[in-house]
């Protein structure tokens, strides 16, 4: 990770970054725009991230739906008796 302080002493325009391992090293360009809006700042038109489960419902429907078999299966016993 850069860290913010670098990141804003980079001049605009094209900057070679090299990242550098005991066997090998890597180098990708980044390229500086003043221009560019604020990555940190709240987008309203970004796609929604994360878990929007309605895990709940989920949840309530798993133990209706376990009711169910077990007041059927109780029911299929008494009638076969």
């Amino acid at each position: 990770t850069i860290s913010a302080d670098v990141l804003e002493e980079l001049s605009a325009g094209e900057h070679v970054i090299t990242v550098k391992f005991d066997d090998n090293e890597v180098e990708t360009t980044v390229t500086v725009d003043p221009e560019a809006p604020d990555a940190g700042a709240a987008n309203p038109e970004a796609p929604q991230t994360g878990d929007t489960s309605q895990l709940p419902r989920i949840l309530l429907m798993a133990v209706l739906l376990g009711c169910t078999f077990i007041l059927l299966a109780g029911r299929k016993r008494s009638i076969t008796d």
